[in-house]
């Protein structure tokens, strides 16, 4: 095997085929999802193009094009919407979708290419850590096909963006462990770090994971100290001025967190808004393992066939069973010589289930067992078992078996592919579309004929939104958002609600 790859035209070549699987199934489904099917999505794009609801009042008549940031100040204020929280994930893709044109492809195209491009990062990766050519291949294979990255990699939120970021962060910290007089390297690892913290505050977990890893790796030698502190210091120092100059972020957190508990609370399920369980010892153990299955099995794929054979009741504990297999690749890594980056490597990766389970326990509500919270860190925990793999045959095999469920998970996902209904609720009918049959929604919210001074009259500033992001062509005509029952001047009168219901 060593041998195979040891040539520069077959490793390119083997690399080369490896981004192609990776790109097609990111892209093979891409046209048939729309980011009105999820709140989330819809928040974004409301956010990235500057059109949402505190810029409207009651009773206004309003161009919808005039909200369209149209500068990198009104692009600043709109991307930090969500109270910090993808602030600099917004700012970029709001400047990317002005420049290359606003459409539901254009926005997941943004997240696909962050997503190959992060697989690409493990070529210099591997070479900076002096990997053989076979290792490279592994990592790069375990990341283009994890279902799970696969499954994040088209959404329109900042979650291939941060993967992306995690990785290239890592690079400069092998560089910095290599040669740590290099200033160059630490100025990168501040300048990332903030990044990082601005693109998902949840990210921290890693900064802090590297700092106490430096920390320990640096102990000694006080000149090491003086320059990696100063690196983490800037970044600190940035961190805590954004969170100083934007209060609203601590608040929204906090707030966001006491609605949760109060919907985990509730007895009665017909008063939850959302699916929330309060964490009670079952469900913190069974909410572990689902979540543990995700990150270290690649899926839930392998736990629903044990779901389907064995029934709810002891699905949980073929769930236990799975998890010996990354039980087996730690406890190989444990007792293997390894480098100080596969050390560190290791140490962020297994920092994002420290958090989960800490997050869980103190929010008392599950809602953070979910891979979407340490999706950064998955693919430095692939790297770790990549580059660190022993020749016994039972780690072999190991990763053999994670990666067969991988592959097996995404050919599952490939043909059984779920589409997300859009619900819109007109005139009281509730009207369910899926989104490969988008077109549907122009059949359902005729054009808008212009009366008087080129003006329609809206329920809501939420139709104000729908109208103008499903149908940018309908942006230069004004909408008079009715205030009341009663009619506006000049204006005709689109009898059509909008409701984003699930």
């Amino acid at each position: 095997m060593k041998s195979l790859f040891d040539t520069p035209l077959r490793y390119s070549l083997s690399f080369t085929l490896i981004l192609a699987g990776a790109l097609f199934f990111r892209t093979a489904n891409l046209d048939e999802y729309f980011f009105f099917s999820d709140y989330d999505e819809y928040f974004t794009v409301k956010t990235v193009m500057g059109i949402y609801e505190s810029k409207l009042e009651a009773g206004q008549c309003v161009t919808p094009e005039n909200l369209v940031t149209d500068n990198a100040q009104q692009l600043l204020q709109d991307s930090m919407r969500d109270f910090g929280n993808n602030t600099l994930y917004n700012f970029i893709l709001g400047a990317y979708i002005h420049t290359v044109g606003f459409s539901d492809i254009n926005l997941r195209l943004f997240s696909v290419l962050f997503g190959i491009l992060a697989i690409i990062l493990i070529h210099p990766i591997g070479r900076e850590m002096q990997a053989k050519n076979h290792h490279i291949l592994l990592a790069a294979a375990l990341l283009a096909f994890n279902p799970i990255l696969i499954s994040y990699a088209d959404i329109i939120r900042a979650y291939s963006w941060c993967v992306f970021l995690a990785l290239l962060y890592f690079l400069y910290h092998i560089r910095a462990l290599k040669n740590p007089e290099r200033a160059v390297n630490w100025i990168w690892i501040g300048f990332l770090g903030l990044a990082m913290f601005l693109s998902h505050y949840l990210m921290v977990y890693l900064i802090g994971t590297s700092f106490l890893f430096f920390v320990y790796q640096f102990r000694v030698t006080i000149l090491r100290q003086r320059v990696f502190l100063l690196s983490y210091g800037i970044m600190g120092i940035c961190a805590v001025l954004f969170i100083v100059t934007n209060p609203q972020f601590i608040a929204s957190v906090a707030s966001k967190n006491a609605s949760l508990q109060e919907q985990a609370s509730q007895s009665d399920p017909t008063l939850k808004s959302r699916k929330i369980d309060e964490t009670t010892p079952m469900s913190f153990a069974t909410g572990s393992v689902n979540y543990l299955n995700q990150y270290y099995c690649y899926s839930s794929f392998p736990l629903g066939i044990s779901r389907i054979i064995l029934g709810e009741r002891f699905a949980w504990i073929a769930g236990v069973l799975l998890l010996i297999i990354p039980s087996i690749l730690l406890f190989s890594l444990a007792r293997s010589e390894l480098s100080s980056p596969i050390k560190l490597a290791l140490w962020m990766g297994l920092a994002a289930n420290v958090m989960v389970l800490a997050l869980v326990i103190l929010s008392k509500h599950n809602t953070s067992f979910s891979i979407k919270y340490t999706i950064f860190s998955l693919p430095l925990y692939l790297i770790a078992i990549s580059f660190a793999t022993p020749k016994k045959r039972v780690v072999i095999f190991a990763v053999a078996a994670t990666a067969f469920m991988a592959l097996s998970s995404c050919v599952n996902a490939f043909v059984n592919h779920y589409q997300k209904q859009i619900v819109l609720e007109i005139d009281g009918t509730v009207h369910e579309i899926l989104p490969e049959n988008r077109t549907d929604l122009s059949t359902i919210t005729p054009t808008p004929q212009a009366h008087g001074e080129n003006c329609v009259a809206v329920n809501s500033k939420q139709e104000v939104i729908f109208l103008a992001l499903q149908n940018p062509d309908w942006m230069p005509i004004n909408m008079c958002i009715r205030p009341d029952s009663s009619a506006i001047e000049n204006c005709s009168y689109l009898n059509i609600r909008f409701k984003l219901l699930y």
